[in-house]
């Protein structure tokens, strides 16, 4: 079905989750639930908090941000939780994206 991966090179055998797969098991989710202009409305409003997010640190990946340049515990501990909140919000643009896709061409990621 696609929800594991065989790492080929392991013995025994290793498996993983197969991420791409359950990325597009929740955009098909979500391509069902909303209509297309309610999935375009939440890329904007998803967009506006990414972009409020690389002004806040002035970057445009949350990766290239350093969590640990407070001198604060407590402010250490916001800047993780707006960093992790902004992977969250990349990983919802990826789905409303590949949602709109599959509404927009009736479940398929291309035109037929």
């Amino acid at each position: 079905m696609g929800i594991v991966r065989e790492n080929q090179e392991s013995r025994p055998a290793q498996y993983e989750r197969n991420e791409g797969y359950l990325e597009w098991q929740d955009a098909s989710r979500i391509a069902d639930e909303l209509a297309v202009e309610e999935i375009i409305d939440r890329v904007r409003s998803l967009e506006t908090q990414r972009e409020e997010y690389e002004t806040q640190f002035e970057a445009t990946d949350p990766t290239a941000v350093s969590v640990f340049d407070a001198e604060r515990h407590d402010t250490v501990h916001e800047r993780m939780a707006a960093v992790s909140d902004w992977q969250g919000v990349i990983r919802d643009i990826r789905l409303y994206e590949l949602a709109r896709q599959l509404s927009q061409n009736d479940g398929r990621l291309i035109p037929a």
